[in-house]
């Protein structure tokens, strides 16, 4: 298989891949030939494909480009979407406006029809510029970044995610039409500027996004909180202890704050206790609750 791709249009693409198929109808010699140039063109505009017959043919086989027939989706086309000399027939599409479509042109051989060449083609788009990049870490485990890839190429799409660490060097981490990417431990810092990008490419294009500055630690969330427990209060009939020790993943001298919740047996609201603070002893009494 033989691709090259040239482009033609900044915002809507079709791509051509072209693969060879044994002729039907027991001809014994190749012949024929195709411009093995793969195309790119802007979405629902005109293409043109070319399918040559050998002159060395023309006579055992009684045959010359004049009996060349297309057929798209095996459906054949109508003669007036082609022209031809002895050697040659183009064909031309005026509107092609399907993500994945194939093309093949025929010869009638002595009456019989045989396939000469067959073109898959499909349809895409060069990729948008990522936005809204945001990035989470969790100790010993990873760093993962997401984005907003935009809109839907229709192709194969790979997204980079690199990573410009202070004084450190740069990093790289690769996906394929995800729009999520990690760095997995060792591979993280505890502290420190990284400077993020992300950028988009498949056969159409390429797009990066802006930069995004982060200070290591303050993307760190810690695992949940551990072994939670309630317990009633012996003369406070309104009243709930609740306990808990501190998560198993944590960074080392950093404090911890924390939200506490809570809702009645069937209801849909949950009520706050806590937001954000620094809790003592892990553990809160819940006061003023209805039986």
């Amino acid at each position: 298989m033989l691709i090259t791709e040239k482009t033609l249009s900044a915002w809507a693409w079709v791509t051509f891949s072209i693969s060879s198929f044994i002729v039907e109808g027991g001809l014994s010699m190749h012949c024929h030939d195709v411009q093995s140039t793969s195309k790119v063109v802007q979405l629902h505009s005109s293409l043109s494909l070319t399918c040559a017959f050998r002159r060395e043919c023309f006579e055992s086989l009684e045959a010359n480009a004049s009996l060349i027939f297309w057929k798209m989706n095996d459906t054949k086309m109508i003669r007036e979407q082609y022209r031809f000399n002895e050697t040659v027939s183009i064909v031309t599409i005026k509107h092609f406006d399907a993500v994945k479509g194939y093309l093949t042109c025929h010869i009638n051989i002595k009456g019989a029809p045989n396939i000469l060449h067959r073109f898959t083609i499909k349809a895409g788009l060069p990729p948008e510029k990522p936005k809204n990049i945001s990035c989470v870490s969790y100790r010993e485990k990873n760093l993962t970044c997401s984005w907003d890839q935009g809109h839907e190429t229709f192709i194969e799409t790979n997204f980079t995610l690199l990573r410009i660490i202070e004084k450190k060097g740069n990093d790289t981490c690769m996906n394929s039409n995800k729009n999520t990417c990690s760095f997995l431990f060792p591979r993280i810092h505890i502290s420190g500027h990284h400077k993020m990008f992300v950028m988009a490419e498949n056969a159409l294009g390429q797009a990066w996004s802006d930069p995004l500055n982060l200070d290591v630690w303050q993307t760190y969330r810690t695992g949940p909180p551990q072994h939670v427990s309630v317990f009633s209060i012996r003369g406070q009939s309104g009243s709930l202890l609740v306990t808990w020790q501190n998560p198993t993943a944590q960074l080392p001298d950093v404090g911890l704050l924390y939200n506490v919740q809570y809702k009645m047996v069937g209801a849909t609201k949950w009520i706050q206790v806590t937001e954000k603070e620094e809790i003592i002893n892990n553990s809160i009494v819940i006061e003023n609750l209805k039986p």
